[in-house]
């Protein structure tokens, strides 16, 4: 690889980090980094040449636990929902690095103050700043996968503070 090259692959490398922090080190078990490290690599280049690379054409590598290589899974995008609100909720339910938990602290609303009891990280998301009560939280999720449902509000925010646990 040439320097430019190096270059454009260091700065993919640092814009996917940004994207997965606080993902743990499962994303690089089981590829999630390797997969997005290639789709930013691509698209960078692609921004800096006349023609166009297909990300997908040639599945990339990744290293497992058990030592042997296999491609790395594509990346799926959640569909988008009209509601800004659910929106939200979406993206804490896949993202839970990205908000901070304030169940129960004096200031949350959970806690007998009037502020949010989960609020948006100011760095690495689409929805810095943003705040939201956990009595509006739905009772499902659009995620890449597809709806995750429940029957109760109770349900929902249990999974999710697990999800935030983890």
């Amino acid at each position: 690889m040439n320097r430019d090259a190096l270059i454009v692959r260091q700065t993919a490398g640092k814009i996917v980090a940004q994207i997965l922090q606080g993902q743990g080190y499962q994303v690089i078990e089981n590829g999630s980094f390797y997969a997005a490290l290639e789709a930013v690599d691509a698209a960078l280049n692609d921004l800096d040449s006349d023609t166009k690379s297909d990300g997908n054409s040639s599945p990339s590598l990744s290293v497992v636990d058990s030592g042997a290589t296999q491609p790395a899974p594509q990346l799926a995008t959640p569909p988008a929902s009209s509601n800004k609100k659910q929106n939200l909720w979406d993206y804490v339910y896949t993202n839970p690095g990205a908000v901070f938990n304030n169940l129960g602290d004096q200031r949350a609303k959970s806690g007998g103050g009037k502020g949010p009891d989960f609020k948006f990280k100011n760095s690495g998301n689409p929805f810095s700043g943003e705040g939201l009560w956990a009595d509006s939280i739905p009772t499902s999720f659009n995620t890449a996968e597809g709806v995750v449902q429940f029957a109760t509000q109770m349900e929902a925010l249990e999974s999710l503070k697990q999800r935030l646990a983890a």
